[in-house]
């Protein structure tokens, strides 16, 4: 176990962003000829995408490392546990009480600090607590939820003013006055920017709205996007880390089929609803590609099972998991809408990479149409099973704020910004193994960015 003293996080480029500068920069430099190699970085140019959709003609360029679609693998970089100094504010995530004010509007506070403020926030988890049990305790005072820390070193007075205003919206709060060791999860560096599905995208942004998350940030650059379709986002070169579909009951392979490239390239898929069952069945009708993502052979259509009992509380596990840090249960959340749970379909199952945290024991279908299978309220994992691709998140419900009491509707929201968190940060500057997608290679490069002592 190591201990550390945070210096210095410079706030990394999303890979997504890096190639839609690339597509740019490379026409003006080479045009649409294809260049074999270069000297930069990695001594390699790198196709970035096809941007002329009828000719199918890639751009090439001289390019950094995430620019060229390299990711950064999970390493033993970060040490379990970082030094807090005195001074430093806790943006305590356990309240009791769960409300949108002290639970939801804190997301919006740490947006704003990586966004439009540029430093770095503190993701504390303990990854061997039980539920709801505190991850740290501090000046006889316990934290739990998977608390924010900023550090001292960044509180100048514009930063506490800002702090002081979110104070006033229900953001609660505590500054040390002891230093300490807590459990560190990750040092996030960078603010998720969603790419929404245009059908039902009121569902999403109320979500954002709710945690005072603005489709424009202080420099005017949009923090979500409205996308027709994963096609669009291609064809358009659409910046974004996450992509948001909510309930969609029309899904195709014309237009969401391209959901598995952005995958591989580092993009995050959270779905709610119908649109989930209607993604994991779409199958390619011209190849053997399916976007079954979490599952080995699909899910059961909404329409051909019953929704969840009703018998709660439901089970959950994974509590150390960094979509998991909420306080309570997500039950009522999800009672409503055309699909309130998901079922592997008989012929398969979830992928054994697949977590399921939530889940109904005794849903009516588990002995017939999906028996031996978990029957979800929330999934997640990576797409395929494939560690290097990007994770993909379903939560049963239409809409995670209607239904239910406020603890619950609560918990299941801060299961989705906690998975676009983590996708925005989960291949930042604090690795080492840099990793080639096109090529399907290992560079032997390291990647500076933290400054861990």
């Amino acid at each position: 176990m190591y201990k550390i003293t945070l210096l210095s996080v410079l706030k990394t480029f999303r890979h997504l962003c890096g190639v839609c500068l690339v597509l740019f920069s490379s026409l003006s430099i080479y045009g649409l000829d294809s260049v074999a190699y270069s000297s930069y970085n990695f001594g390699l140019f790198s196709p970035v995408m096809d941007v002329d959709t009828q000719n199918k003609v890639p751009f090439y360029g001289p390019l950094t490392a995430e620019e060229a679609g390299y990711r950064y693998e999970e390493s033993a970089v970060l040490p379990d546990m970082i030094n807090i100094q005195a001074g430093s504010v806790i943006i305590d995530m356990g309240i009791e009480n769960q409300t949108y004010a002290n639970a939801i509007k804190p997301y919006g506070l740490v947006y704003t600090l990586l966004d439009d403020d540029k430093i770095p926030v503190i993701w504390s988890i303990d990854k061997s607590k039980n539920k709801d049990d505190a991850d740290f305790q501090v000046d006889g005072r316990s934290f739990a939820g998977g608390p924010f820390i900023i550090a001292e070193e960044y509180l100048t007075a514009a930063v506490q003013a800002k702090i002081n205003n979110w104070e006033s919206m229900g953001v609660v709060t505590y500054e040390t006055s002891t230093s300490f060791d807590a459990p560190l999860y990750r040092i996030l560096d960078a603010a998720p920017v969603w790419a929404i599905n245009n059908i039902n995208t009121n569902i999403v942004t109320s979500y954002l709205n709710a945690a005072g998350i603005k489709q424009l940030d202080s420099d005017l650059e949009k923090n979500w996007i409205v996308v027709n379709n994963a096609a669009a986002i291609i064809a358009d070169g659409v910046c974004a880390d996450i992509f948001a579909m909510p309930h969609n009951d029309n899904v195709t392979w014309n237009q969401y089929g391209g959901l598995i490239e952005l995958n591989e390239h580092g993009m995050w898929i959270w779905a709610g609803c119908k649109a989930v069952s209607e993604l994991e069945s779409v199958e390619n009708p011209n190849g053997p590609e399916k976007l079954n993502f979490l599952s080995t052979t699909g899910l059961v259509d909404a329409d051909d099972h019953n929704d969840a009992s009703g018998n709660t509380p439901y089970d959950f596990d994974f509590h150390e998991e960094p979509f998991m840090q909420f306080i309570g249960q997500t039950d009522g959340a999800h009672a409503n809408g055309a699909e309130e749970i998901y079922l592997p379909k008989n012929s398969g199952g979830w992928r054994p990479e697949t977590s399921i945290p939530a889940w109904d024991v005794n849903q009516s279908d588990i002995a017939g149409i999906s028996p031996e299978k978990r029957a979800a309220l929330i999934a997640y994992g990576p797409a395929f099973g494939v560690g290097t691709n990007g994770y993909v998140m379903y939560e049963a419900g239409h809409k995670l704020n209607d239904r239910g009491s406020i603890g619950e509707r609560v918990a299941a929201q801060r299961a989705f910004f906690n998975f676009a968190l983590e996708g925005a940060n989960k291949y930042g500057k604090n690795r080492t193994n840099a990793r080639d997608d096109y090529n399907n290679m290992y560079v032997n490069e390291t990647v500076t960015g933290n400054v861990l002592t």
